[in-house]
């Protein structure tokens, strides 16, 4: 079920945008939910960049910032939360 959404949001996406988003950074300090959740997106076609905590990610973000489509942060993160994450990339 979970796949079949993530099929019909890149159709969406491509109908609306004309091309893919296709590069995410994931941050998420579990390493099993972040080495799923990666593995799961990769399966569906995405480029996945990953961050164990909020500064490795906002590092990286900075980084890499030309080529990072969207961000998906968990919200309790060692370091800065997921919502301070969020404010700081705006």
């Amino acid at each position: 079920r979970l796949g079949v959404q993530f099929r019909v949001a890149k159709e969406r996406l491509r109908s609306k945008l004309g091309t893919l988003m296709t590069r995410i950074l994931l941050i998420e300090d579990n390493d099993i939910n972040r080495d799923l959740i990666s593995r799961y997106l990769e399966h569906f076609g995405f480029e996945v960049k990953t961050a164990a905590d909020g500064l490795e990610g906002l590092s990286k973000a900075r980084i890499d910032r030309g080529s990072i489509d969207v961000a998906v942060s968990d919200l309790s993160l060692p370091g800065i939360d997921g919502w301070e994450l969020a404010r700081r990339l705006k």
